[in-house]
């Protein structure tokens, strides 16, 4: 399990900074008095319902062309890890 850990955080360390340099734009500063950078900048209140957890498990639509044969009802979705 360790060694599937470390591989994962190499793939996606950059994902990994993006969205921490997002949240960080979006919580609240002391020097901006209170105000988050992205309120600062734009002047709106930024929204954060879009916002999943780091690592959760999701799934991926797999169109037509690249499913395997089998009937209507064989699974579509493929599992996987969200970035």
């Amino acid at each position: 399990m360790l060694e599937c850990a470390l591989t994962y955080d190499k793939k996606i360390w950059a994902e990994a900074v993006l969205t921490s340099v997002y949240i960080k734009n979006r919580q609240p500063h002391s020097a901006l008095k209170d105000l988050t950078s992205y309120e600062a900048f734009y002047g709106t209140e930024p929204s954060i319902q879009h916002l999943q957890p780091f690592g959760r498990e999701c799934y991926i639509h797999v169109p037509s062309q690249k499913r395997t044969d089998g009937n209507k009802l064989s699974p579509r979705p493929q599992r996987a890890i969200f970035t």
